[in-house]
């Protein structure tokens, strides 16, 4: 399971390093056994919020592979895990690049932005499988988890996308 969070100063601003602060950064701590403890005390307070329960970007998923959104995996299709399936199909000079969601997973347009959490629980969802456009869908996992997907391209052989799975309330 991949977890990514994002960290905030007590003011509410996004804390870390790069551009905007959104890069994470890692801090070691050596304490030498010989010599005695000496405890800080905090200067700054700061609050984590857990931002995504799952998040990818870039994901390149095979024709006919599946992907479980809730660990950020590919998964074998009959798993309970796996999310949606991937599938190009060609009949009579037409293609057609579908999702397929599966395991009572549920999937809805939403539009050219990423939605939040509570616009993406306010959306009748669908168990059916759809055509792909190159647009935001939310949707709700095999363990009730809502988040959206980024289509950003698709061809015979793949999909690329984007998603981000939110963490459950």
């Amino acid at each position: 399971m991949t977890i990514r969070s994002v960290i905030f100063d007590i003011g509410g601003v996004l804390f870390g390093v790069g551009s905007g602060g959104s890069t994470a950064f890692w801090v070691k701590i050596v304490v030498p056994s010989d010599e005695p403890l000496i405890v800080f005390e905090p200067l700054l307070l700061v609050e984590v919020a857990l931002m995504f329960q799952a998040s990818g970007t870039d994901i390149i998923l095979p024709d006919d592979a599946c992907y479980d959104l809730d660990g950020d995996a590919f998964v074998d299709c009959g798993e309970a895990e796996a999310d949606f399936q991937y599938e190009h199909s060609y009949f009579l000079f037409n293609h057609d690049y579908e999702i397929d969601p599966l395991h009572g997973v549920e999937f809805r347009l939403f539009g050219l932005e990423a939605p939040t959490r509570e616009q993406c629980e306010a959306l009748m969802m669908s168990p059916a499988t759809f055509d792909l456009n190159e647009k935001y869908y939310c949707y709700e996992t095999t363990e009730g988890r809502f988040g959206w997907i980024n289509i950003d391209n698709f061809n015979s052989s793949a999909l690329r996308f984007d998603f981000g799975t939110y963490p459950l309330p």
